[in-house]
């Protein structure tokens, strides 16, 4: 699979269009905003003891080498491997008055640690938030991004920034005994814009983080397509997946741009991967789903796909889950 383009446009497929793409937003919006007013859904926004049992204080411990996955909210994930500490989609705020954030951010951004690596999927405002981006510049990280958006981060003050296409390896030597680290960008069917103007202008994707002692894909925002089976047959199975499992409604309107939970379980199965942490829901009410909605259904699902070499971790945001130990 590679990505197509177009007058200088990228596309999942050489039929597309941008202006499907647009049309397809204005409809999503549309018809949320449409049911949210004639409250036909109950509010999203959840409170109390809701929350509180979803958001926790990460507690990283002393050894600082050892692989652990921690999930900040929304498609934010600290990885630590082979002795490099990586963020996928760095997103600590709100996202304006219509996006507020609902899921807490487990820990101040000055007290993360340091952060060696930030792997950007795609350049949504909900994946690159420039005020979060701008607190994490002073790691002097290397930041991977999808072709066309180095311009972004170069005015945002970054400089060891990498555009990548898809299939391509940038490999990581780290400290800890001369270990390498493997970061492959691979595809994913999504879309790219922070406006309407610059629809496409960038590619998008995924991310698999491979070292001798774990691989961990984290799936960025896709819709559900043979991607995920040729990254298995490609480069063998992840052990851990970070899937996306919302928005979900509308079902409709959501599909051409994101896996529900009964696509996200079909593609950990078409990745034939040992570890599902579902990300991307709770964080922000892009669609019609109530707070709890796609856990409660991965939770109700998960039994038909479950066997004993499969592993479900559904944990609150700011648990430090360490891999040996899952």
């Amino acid at each position: 699979m590679v990505p197509h383009k177009k007058n200088n446009r990228f596309y999942n497929h050489g039929e597309e269009k941008a202006r499907h793409r647009i049309l397809n937003v204005a409809q999503v919006a549309w018809h949320v905003l449409v049911r949210r007013l004639q409250a036909k859904r109950p509010p999203f926004v959840a409170k109390g003891s809701d929350l509180n049992k979803w958001v926790e204080t990460p507690k990283f411990g002393t050894d600082e080498n050892k692989p652990s996955i921690t999930w900040f909210g929304h498609a934010t994930c600290l990885v630590k491997i082979a002795g490099i500490t990586i963020l996928t989609d760095p997103v600590a705020g709100t996202l304006g008055r219509l996006f507020k954030r609902n899921l807490p951010l487990p820990l101040p951004l000055e007290q993360l640690p340091h952060i060696d690596v930030i792997l950007i999927s795609h350049n949504h405002p909900d994946h690159v938030d420039i005020p979060t981006l701008t607190a994490l510049r002073h790691f002097n990280p290397l930041v991977l991004v999808p072709q066309g958006d180095a311009k972004l981060l170069h005015q945002l003050g970054f400089h060891r920034v990498q555009e990548c296409n898809w299939h391509e390896l940038i490999e990581l030597e780290t400290n800890l005994d001369r270990k390498k680290v493997e970061l492959i960008f691979l595809p994913a069917i999504h879309w790219s814009g922070r406006g309407i103007l610059d629809v496409n202008r960038s590619l998008w994707g995924s991310w698999l983080i491979r070292a001798e002692e774990l691989s961990v894909y984290f799936a960025g925002d896709s819709a559900y397509g043979k991607h995920f089976s040729d990254l298995s047959h490609r480069y063998g199975p992840p052990d851990v997946v970070l899937m996306p499992i919302a928005p979900e409604e509308p079902r409709g309107l959501m599909a051409p741009s994101h896996v529900g939970v009964e696509e996200a379980l079909q593609a950990f199965d078409d990745l034939a991967a040992t570890h599902f942490f579902p990300i991307h829901w709770g964080t922000f009410a892009f669609g019609l789903d109530r707070f709890q909605d796609p856990i409660e259904k991965l939770e109700k699902l998960w039994p038909s796909k479950a066997r004993a070499d499969k592993k479900l971790h559904i944990v609150p945001a700011g648990r430090v889950v360490f891999v040996d130990e899952i």
